[in-house]
């Protein structure tokens, strides 16, 4: 029996803005692309996101738009007013790709019971991953990003926008998640979604040795759970 309880601390301005992007980027099939690259070249500070945002939206003052290509830069503007530092930046940048994927796995398991940044507790009892070294990569960890399960099957998923987000902590927590699925005996599916290419992923992971050929996770990219 899987169930499953809310885990991730709640930050309801960058969840809400989180939202609205993902709503923003799923109405046209061109943001899908916009909103990759522009979180890959924002960077990881605060100060960095400022000084690309400002020389990215320099571009609309210089020739008439489409008022929801505007709309779209003004959005993406409010990040540096909802985000108060580094450590919010790094955390809307992870809500944005799970709001991007939510709507496909809301889809997918209609019906099913589901949730998000939850704890999965197997006969009640929370899958809880506490690494005996704790490193900068490598610490507790204790939820998925999206979680379901119909009765029979689960399906347990880590999102990320590119490869290098996925840290020892995630893949060693979804390791433990296997293991314990597999000694129940729990039919299952473990998946690694990534905007970036499949193989790509699937090969800075392996050289960063957190998987191998013997891994049974699955690598999804955009294109299988952005759906216009």
């Amino acid at each position: 029996m899987i169930t499953f309880e809310p885990s991730d601390i709640k930050r309801p301005a960058l969840d809400a803005l989180a939202k609205e992007i993902a709503t923003a980027v799923l109405k046209y099939r061109s943001r899908n692309e916009d909103i990759t690259v522009f979180l890959r070249r924002s960077g990881n500070t605060l100060e960095s996101y400022n000084r690309f945002y400002k020389q990215w939206s320099a571009q609309f003052n210089k020739r008439k738009h489409p008022a929801d290509v505007l709309e779209f830069s003004a959005l993406l503007g409010k990040i540096g007013t909802v985000c108060a530092d580094d450590k919010d930046w790094k955390k809307l940048r992870g809500l944005i790709a799970e709001s991007l994927f939510e709507p496909f796995f809301d889809k997918k398991h209609s019906g099913s019971l589901k949730g998000y940044g939850v704890k999965v507790l197997i006969d009640g009892v929370p899958v809880l991953y506490r690494p005996a070294v704790i490193t900068e990569t490598d610490r507790n960890r204790q939820s998925v990003d999206a979680g379901a399960w119909d009765g029979e099957v689960g399906e347990f998923v880590e999102v990320k926008f590119s490869p290098n987000a996925f840290q020892e902590k995630d893949i060693n927590y979804l390791k433990l998640l296997e293991q314990h699925l597999e000694e129940k005996e729990i039919k299952h599916e473990i998946v690694l979604a990534t905007f970036d290419d499949i193989i790509m992923t699937k090969g800075e992971l392996k050289d960063k040795n957190l998987i191998d050929d013997s891994s049974k996770f699955k690598i999804i990219g955009r294109e299988d759970f952005i759906q216009y």
